[in-house]
């Protein structure tokens, strides 16, 4: 939790810097997620601009099953917490708010948002795993397509 008590009280476009490490244990990750980046005023609230996020994503190669640590590249990413229901909004589940009663933020959701947005849905360990997936998942192939091929062979007991 940030307390931007101060912030809200500040003019639009005050800037104030933020760093922190947080830990997502539903989330694929190896170690805790670094971030920085700025807070600003702004008229409806506060918006959040990530300026580096880093992350590990652990988990294991789609065709070998070797053990990875993949480093997630995060770009900057923008954010808005509200202080009170904005004039336009697509779904009132899609924005965040200001806790006003202590007035913080709580960076935990925009965070995993932008982790997830990053994590590897297929992580190989080398080019070659890579293009044995890639022209699995492109073609559509299947592990057991072959067997439509054996639809003429007969087995016996014999």
């Amino acid at each position: 939790m940030i307390n931007v008590q101060k912030l809200l009280k500040s003019a639009n476009a005050t800037q104030e810097s933020f760093e922190g490490e947080f830990k997502f244990a539903d989330l694929p990750l190896k170690g805790s997620v670094k971030a920085e980046g700025k807070l600003m005023k702004v008229k409806d609230g506060i918006a959040v601009l990530f300026d580096e996020i880093k992350a590990s994503q652990a988990g294991d190669c789609v065709r070998c099953n070797k053990k990875l640590n993949i480093p997630l590249k995060i770009e900057a990413g923008q954010w808005i917490f509200y202080d009170k229901r904005p004039a336009v909004e697509d779904d009132a589940n899609e924005f965040l708010r200001i806790n006003m009663e202590n007035k913080s933020i709580d960076l935990r959701e925009p965070l995993r948002q932008e982790i997830l947005l990053h994590l590897q849905e297929f992580p190989n360990c080398n080019p070659i795993c890579k293009e044995f997936v890639a022209s699995d998942v492109d073609t559509g192939v299947k592990a057991l397509s072959g067997l439509k091929d054996l639809k003429g062979l007969h087995l016996s007991d014999e």
